[in-house]
């Protein structure tokens, strides 16, 4: 038929599922994952996470359209082009009217006034109650190493909760293997994995 690769949504209890498919040249392409409820942990003191500008939400807007294109790319499932267009396809959908789209909240961290990442969550509802999704999350390139991506996942608990969600849930990519580390270090599980081989 013409395809160059196979996807396979699997979830992480369908043993029989992994079982069929291991060993057959199947990578995990992406992971949903979900924290319920939500713990009580406190942002470090010298960790500042605040509403973002919008004088930075410009520059937000570029670097988060650009890093996903990236990471599609990387994920092996769209070229160069088609990532482009996908990710710019998604932020729109996201974002129709930008800083101002109702359920949408963006932060920044800082220490000692020089800005360490970027958080984006956006509202939703999971059976039938208010959930945050983590649309991004960000640790700035010189800063990294430094324990800034825990402190804005603790960040993102902490909004929820002020926007009255009891969970949060997360996108990553498979071969982020650190994100997935800290993620489920935080108390994460994953809810779905894509599985993706070349044919």
């Amino acid at each position: 038929m013409g395809a160059t690769q196979i996807s396979a949504p699997l979830f992480p209890q369908d043993a029989a599922g992994h079982a069929l498919l291991g060993g057959r040249g199947f990578v995990v392409a992406s992971i949903q994952m979900v924290l319920e409820p939500l713990p009580s942990r406190d942002v470090a003191a010298h960790v500042v996470v605040a509403p973002m500008t919008e004088e930075r939400f410009p520059r937000f807007v570029t670097d988060s359209e650009e890093g996903f294109a990236h990471d599609l790319v990387a994920s092996g499932r769209f070229t160069a082009e088609e990532a482009a267009a996908e990710s710019h396809r998604q932020l729109m959908e996201e974002l129709p009217l930008g800083l101002d789209t109702e359920g949408q909240r963006f932060y920044t961290a800082a220490v000692d006034g020089v800005e360490v990442g970027i958080l984006w969550l956006g509202m939703r509802e999971r059976d039938g109650r208010p959930h945050a999704f983590v649309l991004d999350v960000e640790v700035a390139a010189d800063q990294r190493r430094k324990g800034y991506g825990r402190e804005l996942m603790h960040a993102a608990e902490r909004e929820a909760r002020r926007l009255g969600a009891d969970s949060i849930g997360l996108h990553v990519f498979g071969f982020n293997s650190a994100a997935v580390e800290l993620y489920e270090g935080l108390g994460y599980r994953r809810t779905e994995e894509s599985l993706l081989r070349d044919l």
